[in-house]
C-alpha cells in the first residue's frame, strides 16, 4: 500500500472506532476501493487465488514424491508395494506424506468448490 492508502486505512479505523476493525479489515476496504469492486468480491477472489496457489504448492510436492518411484499416485505407490518392488522401509515416509497431501489436495479442491459463484 502507497502512503495514501494507509492514510485512507487509519482514517477508516478512526471513523469506525465503535467498531471493531483491524488494519487488516481497514486494508481490504481500501484495496476494494481503489479496485471499485465489492469487499465480498475481493475476498471472494482473493480466496480463490489463496486455494489455487495451495493446490498447485500441495500437487507439486505430491507429484515429486511419487516421481521418486517412477509413479503418479499413491495407488501405484501401493502396487509397488504390493508387488515388492519397493521395501516398505524404502517407501514408507513418502507413502504416508502423499496420502497426506492427497488428502490435502482433496479438500483445497472441495474448498474450491463450495466457494464458487
Amino acid at each position: 500500500m502507497d502512503y495514501a492508502a494507509v492514510q485512507r486505512a487509519f482514517a477508516l479505523m478512526e471513523q469506525y472506532a465503535d467498531h471493531p476493525m483491524d488494519l487488516a479489515d481497514a486494508s481490504l476496504i481500501v484495496a476494494a476501493e481503489t479496485l471499485k469492486t465489492s469487499e465480498e468480491m475481493l475476498t471472494r477472489e482473493s480466496l480463490r487465488a489463496f486455494l489455487l496457489e495451495q493446490l498447485r504448492l500441495l500437487d507439486a510436492e505430491r507429484q515429486a514424491r511419487c516421481a521418486k518411484f517412477g509413479v503418479t499416485s499413491l495407488a501405484e505407490m501401493d502396487d509397488l508395494l504390493q508387488k515388492g518392488a519397493v521395501t516398505e522401509e524404502d517407501i514408507l515416509e513418502d507413502f504416508q506424506h502423499v496420502d497426506y497431501l492427497t488428502t490435502r489436495v482433496e479438500r483445497v479442491k472441495q474448498l474450491l468448490t463450495e466457494n464458487s459463484v
